[in-house]
């Protein structure tokens, strides 16, 4: 299939069969989220723009990330039997899995 570039997206502009859901191949769509049918160029959209969507991804990533170091912290804790650091440690990572939600 034939590819356009929309803004940063690159989104299918036409399937095998020629239909198309709002410039993106049926079942394309955007880099991100690729069952979403990206915008076409000039169309009115509503929701976050391509970009908001990476920086929330990326911003996903670091809370989880977060959640690991935390983990990994409490299991390094309860290791050296001091489970009161490890218990706070797990909460830690409790709390920064859930930011990644």
């Amino acid at each position: 299939a034939a590819t356009a570039t929309i803004g940063t997206s690159y989104a299918p502009s036409s399937s095998a069969n020629g239909s198309t859901i709002n410039g993106a191949a049926a079942g394309g769509g955007s880099s991100i989220h690729p069952h979403v049918a990206a915008p076409t160029a000039g169309a009115n959209t509503i929701g976050p723009s391509e970009e908001m969507l990476k920086l929330i991804s990326k911003q996903v990533s670091v809370e989880l990330m977060a959640s690991q170091a935390y983990m990994a912290a409490s299991i390094w804790f309860r290791a050296r039997n001091m489970d009161g650091m490890a218990a706070w440690m797990l909460e830690e990572s409790d709390e920064e899995r859930g930011h990644g939600k």
